[in-house]
């Protein structure tokens, strides 16, 4: 909004606008202007510039018929003298009810924030760890088949060992022809309970390795093709 330094100029403009009494002029615009005019000349007043508009169209729509120059009361020879202030607009006031849901907003996305932030911490530790909850269900499942085989293999000795010591009777009765037939025979054993545990052992973990190869060389291939496009 923009308002006007009354000056004497507008004042006489505005008092001339009331005694025109023209049906333009409504009571509450005539209110305003009997307000100007009889306003203190000592304390600094405005006016509003719209109503300064409005009284230099009403006095010109009749200066003809009353004898009065039309080019005097023009707007910017009523403005002369006066200076022109440009209010700032108020600032809106916000209602509580649109400041809550702005502040429940508000708290919402801070909340998410720090869970992606958390989240995002969690993950790069699990990374840079190895500890991944996958890979870590997996190294147990590994671990608890290692433990059970190498048990059966331990159990399988002792039996071996204990069969052939018992049966050694029908050969010798010496303890030690038959505790070294029993060394022998674990030992046969050994090798061949080794020779499976290994050959299964390999198998069990080469597969994720071809997987793996297979994976890389399928983006290996994708890159090339795509330099190759680009």
């Amino acid at each position: 909004m923009t308002i006007c330094t009354l000056t004497p100029r507008l004042r006489a403009a505005a008092q001339l606008a009331i005694a025109l009494k023209s049906p333009e002029l409504d009571e509450e615009t005539t209110t305003e202007l009997q307000t100007c005019v009889n306003s203190d000349w000592e304390t600094p007043q405005t006016i509003s510039h719209t109503l300064v508009a409005h009284i230099a169209r009403i006095i010109r729509e009749h200066a003809t018929e009353n004898g009065l120059d039309e080019d005097l009361y023009e707007l910017r020879e009523l403005l002369r003298g006066s200076t022109l202030v440009h209010e700032a607009p108020k600032q809106r006031e916000k209602s509580p009810e649109l400041q809550a849901i702005l502040e429940r907003a508000r708290i919402d996305q801070e909340n998410k924030e720090y869970a992606r932030m958390v989240s995002g911490v969690s993950s790069s530790n699990d990374a840079i760890n190895g500890t991944a909850p996958a890979s870590i269900g997996r190294e147990l499942k590994a671990a608890s088949q290692l433990s059970l085989a190498a048990f059966n293999v331990v159990l399988s000795l002792v039996a071996v060992f204990a069969a052939v010591y018992y049966f050694g009777d029908a050969v010798s009765n010496d303890a030690s022809m038959k505790t070294l037939m029993g060394l022998a025979g674990v030992l046969i054993v050994a090798i061949a309970e080794g020779w499976f545990f290994m050959r299964d052992w390999l198998v069990v973990h080469e597969k994720p390795t071809m997987t793996t190869s297979k994976s890389n060389g399928h983006v290996t291939n994708g890159q090339t093709k795509m330099a190759k496009e680009e």
